[in-house]
């Protein structure tokens, strides 16, 4: 009896403890995929840059463009706190969107137009696990530092490339896609300026940036005219982008 009043009261304290240090918030992050996401070496890379080097060659303008974004709500639980930083581990839940051109090209040949879209998109769970650094240089200014690994779940939208012929959609088209859940492991950091608010400081404005890179590739396959393509089945893309954040963050204790 006395031992499991003990573990009752040694539960309560650490609870306690846990509980004074902890803050929770949301925030969403607006993505640019095409800083880092790429396609998996294969026969459907080397076609796709063989493609754009055809058309740089005719004067066309190629780009590889794309937004996203993601929202997600977190967690810090306080592990060690001092006058000058505090470290904690955060966990988070979120969605994610990222939609990246992997091919746009634009131009004119011979008094006619041209107009290339090919995009290529993924919606994920997410669910990073950040270890951070809290740095409180002014009573009104935080810095925080994170990283650790993110344990996402893909669903791959995929995406149609459509080919504009003095602006008429053509009718051949080239879609990819994939219809299976599966997971994806990678990596987050993080970067936030802190901004409290009111004399408490228990409520922070969040501002900075992060990257996420995955180390697993979503995979998908490619089809023409809704028949599939034999030769780049099991195409892989890496998804990997920087974001730009934004978000709200509250503390249970007076800082």
């Amino acid at each position: 009896m006395k031992k499991l009043l003990c573990f009752v009261v040694a539960l309560a304290v650490g609870s306690a403890a846990f509980a004074l240090d902890l803050s929770m918030g949301v925030k969403g992050s607006f993505n640019l995929p095409s800083v880092g996401s790429s396609f998996g070496d294969g026969a459907f890379k080397s076609d796709m840059d063989a493609t754009a080097q055809a058309l740089e060659s005719l004067d066309m303008t190629v780009s590889n463009g794309g937004l996203g974004g993601n929202l997600q709500v977190f967690a810090n639980f306080g592990i060690f706190k001092s006058e000058a930083l505090a470290l904690g581990i955060q966990p988070e839940f979120g969605v994610g969107f990222n939609a990246w051109y992997y091919l746009n090209a634009t131009g004119s040949q011979l008094g006619q137009t041209y107009s290339l879209e090919s995009p290529f998109g993924w919606i994920t769970m997410d669910i990073p696990v950040l270890f951070t650094l809290d740095i409180k240089p002014l009573s009104w200014l935080g810095i925080q530092l994170g990283v650790g690994p993110q344990f996402s779940l893909a669903f791959l939208g995929g995406g149609d490339q459509t080919l504009y012929l003095n602006g008429e959609e053509q009718t051949d088209v080239m879609s990819l896609g994939n219809d299976d859940i599966f997971p994806l492991v990678g990596m987050v950091f993080e970067a936030n300026a802190k901004f409290y608010v009111g004399k408490t400081g228990m409520w922070a404005i969040l501002a900075g940036v992060k990257y996420s890179m995955d180390f697993t590739p979503t995979k998908f396959n490619v089809s023409e005219n809704e028949t599939q393509v034999s030769a780049y089945d099991g195409s892989e893309a890496f998804r990997r982008y920087l974001g730009i954040t934004v978000g709200v963050q509250q503390s249970l204790r007076k800082r």
